[in-house]
């Protein structure tokens, strides 16, 4: 892992989703994701995508294959404190499997077009979260918030050679909110390597540095520790009102940005006028 982005190459990883991109591609395999209105969005690791109810969704292009033994993880953070009606995370065919979140903030699990789990846990909150289920050799399916197992269930099976939907099961119980490093295994991860999935992202460093060799640190940009000036930087909790990085790329030669966006649910969003065109690390340097 690389600040909790599950990585191509991993063990028994056959289908990676980081929805950075407008169109979501699957960097471990072929079956790249079609778009229904979503919007792409600074997210819990660089980008994701905000659901806005039943006008938005993500689909496989073609079927996942039937996995024997399974893992399916998102990170997922909810628009509302508790939704109006169930709304669905991740499908699978007829349920199987399927995540939900229900008006009380359970995590509900179907598998085999049966609901087999209800957490114990519930999630109440707009923060970010990481689900993951698993199925495998003991015959148990597992459900796991935030690193640590919620529920065993006895039942479960194979996973059906279905497509899958995100943000909605196919056409209802639409989901509003934003997901983000959806990850695919043909086998039950253990719940070490769950926990870990979940510690690397949540432990992100959220800062960016620059290193000078003068007092006007004239032509050095700012940088995550990967180089990178989009990773950990700040990022929104609970009680954010609005959060602005003002490194969208503006209009060439205009000076007017894109959009200075919100990341926050509250739609703060705004332009910049009368700048140059932005560069990595962000407007203000």
């Amino acid at each position: 892992l690389q600040y909790g982005a599950p990585q191509s190459g991993q063990t028994n990883l056959v289908h990676l989703y980081s929805l950075d991109e407008a169109t979501p591609q699957d960097t471990e395999g072929t079956n790249h994701l079609t778009v229904t209105s979503t919007d792409r969005v600074y997210s819990k690791h660089e980008r994701g995508h905000y659901f806005n109810a039943a006008a938005d969704s993500l689909q496989t292009g073609s079927a996942l294959s039937s996995f024997s033994a399974w893992t399916f993880e998102t990170w997922v953070r909810f628009a509302a404190d508790t939704p109006a009606a169930t709304e669905t995370v991740l499908n699978v065919g007829v349920s199987d499997p399927r995540i939900e979140r229900n008006t009380s903030g359970n995590i509900l699990v179907y598998a085999d077009g049966s609901l087999e789990i209800t957490s114990a846990k519930t999630i109440e909150d707009t923060r970010w979260h990481h689900i993951a289920i698993t199925y495998g050799s003991t015959n148990n399916l597992r459900l796991y918030i935030d690193g640590v197992l919620d529920t065993t269930d006895p039942d479960g099976g194979a996973s059906e050679a279905a497509v899958m939907y995100l943000g909605d099961a196919g056409g209802s119980q639409a989901f509003t909110g934003q997901l983000d490093e959806v990850a695919v295994f043909d086998a039950e991860l253990d719940a070490t390597t769950i926990a870990n999935h979940f510690k690397a992202q949540s432990n992100q460093l959220k800062f960016i540095t620059r290193s000078c060799s003068n007092s006007s640190c004239s032509g050095v940009n700012w940088a995550g520790a990967d180089g990178s000036s989009l990773l950990n930087r700040p990022n929104t909790d609970a009680d954010s009102v609005a959060l602005w990085h003002f490194d969208e790329t503006s209009y060439a030669g205009t000076g007017i940005s894109l959009e200075a966006l919100d990341l926050t649910f509250n739609n703060n969003d705004g332009y910049v006028y009368n700048f140059p065109d932005t560069y990595q690390g962000g407007l203000f340097q």
